[in-house]
């Protein structure tokens, strides 16, 4: 199971890595202060099952800094939260002031037999606040 787990991440890693450089890291590159991106989840983010510096929080940092970039990766994911604890969690979590945000909520919520509509309500809040705070959403 570890193998699996770190075979996804790996995986995991490169497609934020990508997803991170497409968004906007070059255009951000020349801020004057080090910008923050937040990394909002689950167990996937928070790293569950594998060392703290294997989650792919972590190892986007290092990613970031190997290119020669100032951003600061804020791990804050929470093992087994749905998209309702991202909900409340989100505004506190603006205090960091990100540039980027990675989303990646909304499997817990599935096995927990949360309906789609409700998922799709807190997912759009998130967004929305997102926005309000001028970060852009992964």
């Amino acid at each position: 199971m570890r193998m699996i787990l770190l075979n996804y991440n790996q995986t995991l890693r490169i497609i934020f890595v990508l997803g991170l450089l497409a968004v906007g890291l070059p255009t951000l590159a020349f801020a004057k202060e080090r910008s923050v991106v937040l990394a909002l989840g689950d167990s996937l983010t928070a790293g569950f099952g594998v060392e703290s510096e294997e989650n792919y929080p972590s190892q986007l940092q290092l990613k970031i800094k190997a290119a020669g970039f100032l951003h600061k990766v804020v791990n804050a994911g929470v093992s087994g939260d749905t998209t309702a604890g991202g909900v409340r969690r989100i505004r506190w979590l603006m205090k960091h002031e990100p540039e980027i945000v990675i989303l990646a909520l909304g499997a817990n919520d599935g096995l927990r037999g949360l309906s789609i509509d409700e998922m799709r309500k807190n997912l759009e809040t998130m967004i929305g606040i997102c926005r309000e705070h001028n970060a852009r959403i992964l």
